[in-house]
């Protein structure tokens, strides 16, 4: 369904459901990604109504902490969301919309906010017009960390196959990129 709704923690062994705080805030939930660690749900939701910034929740699954993060700017469609294996950072796959749509992949220290790392990764999708004769097209197949430094980023090169991935078609092996993204 669209539109607003809550998020209900239910425990398998006692059946107990609970409520998450702040989870009403996010609006529709259509357009929200999420990762979930032993201790923590991150939350990222897409631009609404075109303001541009993608908005972060991070609940305490332990009790009813809850803290919104700083926003990501010039954001407007959040693709992937994973949290580091020590839970310290989240990595982000967004696209923002200047003249192309840029694909880009930030890492938000989950303590802080900050942001400690936002790298472009290329033109989301595909285009005809420059730059994007230049520029590296291409669409998120996925995100994962490499290790609590480096995040990964799989990509479909859309610059040497066009058409691959779309509507049920093959993806070449060769067609898929991995970008590794260290963090400072």
């Amino acid at each position: 369904p669209i539109g607003p709704g809550r998020i209900v923690a239910h425990d398998l062994a006692t059946g107990e459901e609970r409520t998450l705080p702040g989870t009403a805030q996010l609006g529709p939930f259509h357009a929200v990604r999420a990762d979930v660690t032993e201790h923590h749900l991150v939350l990222v939701r897409s631009s609404l109504n075109g303001n541009q910034d993608c908005s972060m929740l991070v609940i305490d699954l332990a009790g009813p902490a809850w803290a919104s993060l700083a926003s990501l700017a010039n954001c407007s469609d959040v693709r992937a969301v994973r949290v580091s294996p020590d839970g310290q950072l989240v990595a982000v796959t967004y696209g923002n919309l200047h003249n192309n749509l840029e694909l880009r992949v930030a890492v938000i220290d989950l303590g802080s906010g900050g942001v400690r790392a936002d790298v472009r990764l290329g033109v989301y999708g595909t285009c005809a017009e420059p730059p994007c004769h230049i520029e590296r097209p291409v669409d998120p197949l996925g995100l994962a960390w490499a290790n609590d430094t480096a995040v990964r980023v799989a990509l479909l090169d859309l610059k040497a196959y066009p058409g691959a991935g779309h509507y049920g078609s093959p993806i070449p092996r060769d067609a898929v990129l991995l970008d590794t993204v260290p963090v400072g």
